[in-house]
């Protein structure tokens, strides 16, 4: 949200979806601790993982298609970074980690636990940004 500069009625209503799917995750979560060794209940956690990063998707996208909105204009080369950043988690690794449950139930909930790792392992596009931001 930090690019953007203005904000109209869709961006408020892709921000309010993104946090719907995110007050999700704290229950999910508690149920993923009590329940971990059932299918359902991974499959569920999974899948609010999965809408989150949709979510991300569907902002970001409004913002690189709305430039007008935005403080600077996003280019074409980190608008597909970080595409590909959201595709890889947290949709991929839940699905990922959901068809492993099959497998190996604890291998599951490691690959759950490689998102946030997944995010930590991409300083350069946000200091990139960061840095261009404070030049203007």
């Amino acid at each position: 949200m930090h690019h953007f500069r203005h904000g109209n009625r869709a961006v408020i209503w892709l921000n309010l979806l993104l946090l719907f799917f995110l007050t999700l995750l704290p229950f999910v979560t508690n149920l993923k601790g009590a329940f971990r060794y059932e299918f359902f209940v991974t499959l569920l956690f999974g899948g609010v993982q999965i809408l989150i990063g949709v979510g991300l998707i569907l902002i970001w996208n409004y913002a690189f298609s709305h430039p007008h909105l935005l403080k600077r204009k996003i280019s074409e080369d980190i608008h597909r970074q970080v595409i590909w950043r959201m595709l890889i988690s947290p949709i991929f690794i839940s699905v990922l980690a959901v068809l492993t449950f099959l497998i190996d139930v604890h291998l599951s909930s490691l690959a759950f636990l490689s998102i946030p790792l997944y995010y930590l392992s991409f300083p350069i596009i946000d200091r990139h940004e960061t840095e261009s931001m404070k030049n203007e």
